[in-house]
């Protein structure tokens, strides 16, 4: 069964129906099947602190039931944080100083490279940088 690393990207265009790959988000997995889908609870945690501007508080609901779902979900692997991890991606994002990377894309990279995972659902080139292939952006 194929992996696929699921990123923050991904997470909120698959509720937000506003957003401009929701479409897509819904489409992709489906297109992709069968598949087991791996992300981590650093990024559940930056998922739902979007959520959590009052502009988007409409969602926060929504964003609460998903990460219950997706924790639930035997077809997905959230991997735990644990210091090792955050040491890992703090190394990550002091080496690279010339990138706008997060905290928390650095560990998806660690996870990613720890899993054998070369494909992601994101649309954010960052992942593009780091060698990844973001899947929302190869499939328009």
């Amino acid at each position: 069964m194929r992996r696929i690393f699921a990123d923050t990207h991904y997470w909120v265009a698959l509720i937000h129906k506003e957003d401009e790959h929701h479409d897509l988000a819904k489409a992709l997995p489906q297109q992709l099947a069968p598949l087991m889908i791996v992300t981590t609870h650093m990024v559940l945690a930056e998922f739902l602190n979007y959520f959590g501007n009052r502009q988007r508080a409409y969602y926060k609901h929504f964003a609460a039931r998903l990460v219950d779902a997706i924790l639930r979900d035997p077809e997905t692997i959230v991997v735990d944080q644990t210091a090792h991890q955050f040491d890992s991606a703090l190394d990550i994002y002091r080496s690279y100083r010339d990138k706008h990377w997060s905290l928390t894309d650095c560990a998806s990279y660690n996870v990613m490279n720890n899993e054998g995972i070369t494909d992601a659902l994101t649309h954010d080139r960052h992942f593009e940088q780091m060698g990844f292939t973001a899947l929302m952006r190869n499939s328009h």
